[in-house]
């Protein structure tokens, strides 16, 4: 809540290389305030050794307001800042607004943070799901940004669920933070079941790009669709069974999608299944049982599709099916495939590797338009061996004290891609 620039520099006087700001956008989605509002912590402050003091115990107003543009520029001039968090003050009622203010963000961020010279990392949040929209668009912003790896993402009042925001932020970006909090005002709740979710979910890997991988396999797939961010099995483990979500052809008078989405589930060398992934659920159509490779560490290895090629003025539905090569027994398939195209070739991965992620191929939802859905995947390699954690990533856990009696607690799990 250093939402000023004498706040951030008393901050940094105080030995601080984490600040967080409060952001808003005018009508048509750009910065135009750093400010808190009404309601902040300032208003239950006592004593004299908190940031309140900097912003003369004020919520809002002019001692505790700034422009975005000088603001985030003299975040950079701050050479010992090296996280800045972005709580942007954005609501449902934006509408259409909040994937512009998103949008937006980054190039503005991009300008006049990074391009005055700041070196640190950024986390852009939200407050809930009924604001992901606003965070996913600058989620997908940033990929294009020449700082994209500085960035990351989160929804910061989900209470403890851990599990639902990283799943939220799967398929849209591999820099997932999560966070939680509570004010200081009063009875603070804890969030420390969530907050150890969070912790063991880092320690297996559960939430970061891998960087074991030996290789990257793609068969062939449809030509419609954008592939998603990849989704990894945790640590130590690979895949070595899947489902498969498929729409059956329902019919001269409707739009036949067929395979949708797939999920693999991931297990240890001995064969015990740890958890199942997908980074995308799909739109149509009903699951299908588990098949896996029997026995122990035996992962799959392969892969190949059924594809149906375009049908020009007719109903296309690209993915019809799946199968999967094992790597110590015979191919699997499941029981629900579609029936339309031809089974392309094979890819595998490379000896003593196997697969332990992947990337859906999908169509979004075309409303009116010829839906295909999913039209492929790739899958990531690894090596058969135990995987190692990058020791270049972080775990924070940021404290927030407004006076000597009451701590707000936020447990952040900050990922690098």
């Amino acid at each position: 809540m250093a939402n000023s620039n004498t706040a951030v520099n008393w901050a940094v006087s105080q030995g601080a290389n984490a600040i967080e700001c409060d952001i808003h956008f005018d009508g048509s989605g750009k910065p135009f305030l750093i400010e808190h509002g009404l309601g902040c912590d300032c208003r239950c402050a006592t004593g004299n050794d908190h940031v309140c003091v900097a912003l003369q115990n004020q919520c809002a107003g002019p001692s505790a307001r700034e422009n975005p543009v000088t603001y985030m520029q003299n975040i950079a001039r701050r050479d010992s800042i090296a996280l800045y968090f972005v709580d942007s003050k954005v609501d449902a009622s934006m509408g259409e607004t909040l994937v512009k203010a998103g949008a937006g963000l980054i190039p503005f961020m991009d300008e006049n943070l990074f391009g005055y010279g700041y070196k640190g990392k950024v986390i852009i949040s939200s407050a809930s799901f009924s604001t992901f929209e606003y965070v996913k668009a600058a989620a997908i912003a940033a990929k294009a940004s020449r700082n994209a790896q500085r960035y990351f993402f989160t929804t910061d009042q989900e209470e403890n669920n851990y599990e639902g925001v990283m799943n939220r932020l799967y398929p849209v970006t591999n820099n997932r933070v999560y966070g939680t909090g509570a004010s200081s005002c009063g009875t603070a709740p804890s969030y420390y079941a969530a907050i150890t979710a969070a912790v063991a979910g880092k320690k297996q890997g559960e939430n970061e790009t891998r960087h074991d991988v030996v290789q990257t396999i793609e068969p062939e797939s449809g030509p419609w669709g954008e592939f998603t961010d990849i989704m990894y099995c945790a640590a130590g483990t690979w895949a070595i069974g899947f489902r498969q979500r498929v729409e059956q052809p329902c019919g001269n008078d409707c739009d036949d999608t067929a395979l949708n989405s797939l999920e693999l589930l991931c297990a240890k060398k001995d064969g015990t299944s740890v958890k199942s992934i997908t980074p995308h659920a799909g739109y149509w159509g009903d699951w299908s049982n588990i098949v896996r490779c029997p026995g122990n560490n035996n992962f799959l290895r392969g892969v190949s599709f059924k594809i149906e090629s375009p049908q020009g003025s007719g109903d296309d539905t690209a993915a019809n099916d799946c199968q999967f090569s094992c790597s110590q027994s015979s191919n699997i398939l499941a029981s629900n495939g579609g029936r339309f195209g031809d089974w392309k070739q094979m890819k595998y991965c490379p000896s003593s590797s196997a697969i332990c992620g992947f990337s859906l191929k999908l169509e979004n939802s075309q409303g009116e338009g010829d839906d295909t859905a999913l039209n492929g995947a790739k899958g990531v390699a690894l090596a058969l061996a135990l995987a190692l954690i990058n020791a270049n990533t972080n775990a924070f856990a940021l404290a927030l004290t407004v006076n000597t009696n009451a701590l707000a607690l936020m447990a952040l799990e900050l990922i690098n891609a």
